[in-house]
């Protein structure tokens, strides 16, 4: 078997791990009709409904069929305008060609109304809660929680990791180059014996 078979064979449980979980999200995106059908809470602008840290299950939503109340209102996620941020706020009020959200823990609305554009989706009350971790890992490696630490942290991780099989797949390469040339000195010798 060649190096590059061992290789590949060695990163294949990875490939597949990976292809399963964008499988599972576009599926999740396809049948829930979103293009992000898993969101990460940011903040704890909506304590004590959600916490920082928790992942939603979001489902394509239109505008028309979006229920808004400062009580019971729709959790909806809407891109913020000036930044395109993804904003996990409750829909407490309507106008017809926009939203007015306010985080559950905030005093006041939000400054500006979502229109319907920006609404990516409505929570379907289906989360994976914070004390899970798995959320805060989301968060600190894309740099939103203790910046910029999980940025760099990813890199230094897959620089090592692609060094580590760098190295692997070269001293493999020597080590069985060597082999066969041993293999090969010791057959043009004749042994002692004869």
């Amino acid at each position: 078997m060649s190096n590059a078979t061992r290789y590949l064979k060695g990163a294949l449980p990875l490939l597949v791990l990976l292809l399963a979980f964008l499988a599972l999200f576009v599926g999740l995106g396809l049948a829930l009709d979103t293009r992000t059908p898993l969101v990460v809470v940011a903040s704890g602008s909506m304590r004590p409904v959600l916490h920082e840290g928790d992942i939603l299950l979001i489902e394509g939503v239109r505008f028309e069929e979006i229920r808004a109340s400062p009580i019971d209102g729709d959790v909806i996620v809407y891109r913020r305008p000036f930044d395109g941020r993804l904003i996990v706020h409750r829909a407490i009020a309507k106008e017809p060609y926009a939203l007015i959200t306010k985080g559950d823990a905030n005093s006041a609305p939000d400054p500006f109304p979502v229109p319907p554009d920006a609404v990516v989706g409505r929570w379907t009350g289906l989360m994976i809660p914070h004390w899970t971790g798995l959320g805060y890992l989301t968060l600190f490696l894309r740099g939103e929680l203790f910046p910029p630490w999980g940025p760099i942290t990813l890199a230094v991780l897959i620089a090592a990791e692609a060094v580590h099989l760098s190295v692997r797949y070269l001293s493999r390469g020597k080590g069985k180059g060597g082999e066969r040339e041993r293999n090969e000195d010791a057959e043009e010798r004749p042994s002692a014996a004869g």
